[in-house]
């Protein structure tokens, strides 16, 4: 197995844009590679019992996030805006959704003068799961 370093952009953190170096290990050309087609809900994949509403949990964080970043909030800002203290949102961003309601996203969302729309339709997901599926259009 051989070795080689790449140029990577680093996103979603404080060194936006910024160019660093990652090392890459190339498999073996003979070596035989496994792996699984996504059902697009990485949740599900790995087996959660509540995997749409983590999956829809997570888009609204996304949707936090696009938003102060877009307004040049800081946390201590948006805080205050959204009524949510610092360190309690500053897990939030950084994936940790179990304290937080879809409801209380929502409101989040709505402090931060974000309209919604719900759509409510018969259709199932590709999945066939029979749960309802939230889907986060920009």
């Amino acid at each position: 197995m051989s070795v080689e370093m790449i140029n990577m952009v680093w996103v979603g953190s404080s060194k936006k844009g910024v160019v660093g170096e990652a090392v890459v290990a190339e498999a073996d050309a003979h070596e035989e590679l496994s792996f699984e087609v996504s059902s697009g809900n990485i949740y599900a994949d790995l087996g959660f019992d509540d995997a749409e509403e983590m999956a829809a949990k997570a888009g609204f964080v996304r949707e936090i996030r696009r938003t102060m970043d877009r307004r040049g909030l800081t946390q201590v800002h948006l805080a205050k805006k959204t009524g949510v203290d610092q360190p309690s949102l500053s897990k939030l961003l950084r994936g940790r959704m179990s304290n937080f309601s879809l409801d209380r996203l929502t409101h989040m969302l709505r402090d931060l003068g974000r309209n919604m729309t719900l759509l409510i339709d018969e259709q199932l997901d590709a999945t066939e799961t029979g749960l309802p599926k939230i889907t986060i259009v920009n």
